[in-house]
């Protein structure tokens, strides 16, 4: 004899079509609150440093230029940097802000600082990524137009020094020729001529320093239009790529998705 369903069974029969799509809706609902709610945007700019006289990266090679290119990035990420960068950023960016979302790594056996930046607006992410690069790449600059100015005007200030020597040193070759001095005149010219050629380095050094290059580098991926985004939120991500578009985002591809059913 078959004893009868229970209350409670006969109930999840009846209303199963019911209590499947509340599960469904609700489950819904909240994983897009949690998703919306710690939603994270990263924007990354890569930026090629060149070698540039006065600063930490300057022409080394091998093990001592990933060593520069380390100190580099410290420059990038320094306060100093931070709160100039925070500046032009705009949007109510600090420079505390900037130091907690700031990630920048250097590839291996390159010359290119990768700067990210993390933000919770879509917009504010690449303009903080930007603004670390642009206030970087302007501070590098600086450094180097204020290193040769400092090294000319030392030069400028040895150049005039050997010419009073040099003038001094042939008033006394003078006064040995008119002596018949011999020994004290071929004493003098050795001085002489070892001036004179100090003279000719001292202007050919500054000839080249005003030739030095400038260029502090350049951004080879603007946060504009390359950087990637990444939005986290609960068990899922997806990624997308700036637009453009300067009043949004374009999606770069359709989120996908692991076997599991969450974002890739």
């Amino acid at each position: 004899m078959t004893s009868a369903p229970s209350p409670l069974l006969a109930a999840l029969r009846r209303y199963w079509l019911l209590l499947l799509v509340s599960a469904l809706v609700f489950g819904a609902a909240g994983a897009a609150w949690a998703f919306t709610r710690s939603a994270t945007y990263t924007s990354t700019v890569k930026v090629l440093v060149n070698p540039l006289i006065g600063t930490p990266f300057s022409g080394q090679a091998g093990k001592a230029a990933d060593a520069s290119l380390q100190t580099e990035k410290s420059v990038a990420a320094s306060s100093a940097a931070l709160a100039e960068a925070a500046t032009k950023a705009g949007g109510g960016l600090t420079g505390a802000a900037l130091k907690a979302g700031l990630d920048i790594q250097v590839p291996s056996s390159t010359q290119i600082l990768q700067i990210s930046f993390t933000a919770g607006s879509r917009a504010l992410a690449p303009k903080g990524a930007q603004a670390v690069a642009d206030t970087y790449l302007a501070q590098r600059k600086a450094t180097a137009t204020a290193e040769v100015a400092n090294r000319l005007e030392l030069l400028k200030k040895e150049q005039a020094d050997n010419e009073k020597a040099i003038i001094d040193i042939a008033k006394k070759l003078q006064t040995a020729t008119d002596k018949k001095d011999d020994a004290a005149k071929t004493t003098l010219q050795s001085d002489l001529t070892s001036l004179t050629t100090h003279s000719t380095e001292l202007l050919g050094s500054a000839s080249e320093l005003r030739r030095a290059p400038l260029d502090p580098g350049s951004v080879l991926e603007p946060a504009g239009d390359r950087s990637f985004i990444r939005v986290e939120g609960g068990a899922g991500r997806a990624n997308y790529r700036f637009g453009d578009d300067p009043h949004g985002l374009g999606v770069d591809h359709a989120p996908a998705f692991d076997p599991a059913g969450r974002y890739l």
